[in-house]
């Protein structure tokens, strides 16, 4: 197992034939059968988002070190082996027995926007949404109440009512409000 036939020699010249061969004995003969260890082709493939090292040609028996790496905005999703998913993370070990075909899946992050509103107001856009994407979101005041800015990931950011964030990690977004206050002139006659 893991070995093929390549041929014989025969009182040291090579000669053609199978794996069977018939010898006239006129003298003292000594045959001899050749074998190698056979070799077999590891394919490679990655899915959009990432790469995968470790194809080639590999002994029989050995074992071969498989490295998915995820580009920006992806993660490791699995591997396929020969057509069948198999378990296993980021590093993948397989015993060359035959070619072999492997397939890294990744898929595109996702991350969660949250906002929240203090007294006086709303905001809209939450929600989740794909690494690389635009989020819109947008505060309305309530009557009373003055819209005073954004506070985005713990930080003031300057903006109106309406302001885009891009999406590359989880984001949150708070829309800050006062309570107006009025002027109240008075006036007395004589």
């Amino acid at each position: 197992e893991g070995y093929s036939f390549t041929g014989w020699t025969v009182d040291g010249e090579a000669v053609e034939g199978g794996l069977e061969i018939t010898l006239g004995m006129t003298a003292p003969r000594t045959a001899q059968a050749n074998f190698t260890l056979n070799q077999y082709e590891l394919v490679t493939n990655a899915g959009t988002g990432g790469t995968v090292s470790g194809a080639g040609t590999y002994d029989h028996g050995s074992v071969a070190t498989l490295v998915a790496s995820a580009e920006e905005g992806y993660s490791f999703a699995g591997w396929t082996l020969d057509g069948t998913e198999v378990s296993g993370g980021e590093n993948l070990e397989i015993e060359m027995t035959s070619d072999r075909t492997v397939q890294a899946s990744f898929t595109l992050n996702q991350y969660e926007l949250v906002t929240d509103a203090g007294t006086g107001g709303t905001v809209s856009g939450a929600g989740t949404y794909d690494h690389g994407s635009v989020a819109t979101v947008v505060a309305s005041a309530e009557e009373g109440y003055s819209f005073t800015g954004w506070t985005v990931d713990g930080e003031a950011v300057e903006g109106g009512l309406e302001i885009t964030l891009g999406m590359t990690a989880p984001r949150t977004a708070q829309a800050n409000f006062t309570l107006n206050q009025y002027e109240l002139v008075t006036n007395a006659g004589t």
